[in-house]
């Protein structure tokens, strides 16, 4: 064989590397790298405190975690309550009816800015999505998360 058929056969050997990875593979393992809070500093900073905020639709959403593990959920003409979970840095909210939930990593933007990306609930490592669903700040608090801050 000569030198260039085996480069060739390298060439090849990436390309198909390549094209049989998953779409976007990486992007989740990019996304774990950021510096979201441990189930100390949520329950620091998040729980026992009311929060108000947008999801990155647009629509305001207010909820207020109690110390005892249950919630208050409101938006528009939604008024539910709930409990809320935490384990391995993941923070999933539950409600009696209506919703379903979801579950999320958390990420301290400033000084009273947090960004809930949603991760999956099944088994293996909770890998969180690439962009955040909600932005939130504490409701007792001035927000720090930039412009207009209606709730």
């Amino acid at each position: 064989m000569t030198t260039r058929s085996i480069g060739s056969w390298r060439y090849v050997a990436v390309l198909v590397a390549l094209a049989s990875a998953p779409i976007g593979a990486g992007m989740a393992d990019e996304a774990d790298r950021r510096p979201f809070l441990d189930d100390a500093s949520i329950r620091a900073l998040v729980v026992g405190h009311d929060f108000a905020g947008r999801y990155n639709t647009g629509k305001p959403w207010a909820e207020d975690y109690h110390t005892s593990g249950t919630l208050k959920y409101r938006e528009m003409n939604i008024d539910v309550d709930g409990y809320w979970t935490l384990a391995d840095g993941v923070f999933c909210t539950f409600y009696n009816r209506e919703l379903g939930g979801g579950c999320w990593r958390v990420l301290r933007v400033s000084a009273n800015c947090f960004e809930f990306y949603g991760v999956s609930r099944g088994p293996g490592p909770s890998i969180a999505d690439a962009a955040w669903t909600a932005r939130g700040w504490k409701t007792k608090e001035a927000p720090t998360c930039g412009a207009p801050q209606i709730s």
